[in-house]
């Protein structure tokens, strides 16, 4: 019963982020969830790569600190 608290806490948790995507892939094709991955990961290696370039860093505060 305990590891379902836990799990219904972890959803809480993960609904409440606005960084998290959800994705039903089952009610994708695989091409649409292949397409929407890479999508995804091209975008958050940009940003990573702009940051990096600008020195500034990204917290969980959603604000923006000189590295």
């Amino acid at each position: 019963m305990e590891s379902r608290r836990y799990a219904k806490r972890q959803l809480t948790w993960f609904r409440r982020d606005p960084e998290i995507h959800w994705r039903y892939v089952d009610l994708l094709s695989a091409e649409e969830t292949r397409s929407y991955f890479i999508s995804e990961i091209e975008t958050f290696l940009n940003r990573r790569e702009t940051e990096t370039e600008t020195g500034l860093i990204f917290n969980r505060n959603k604000k923006f600190e000189k590295s």
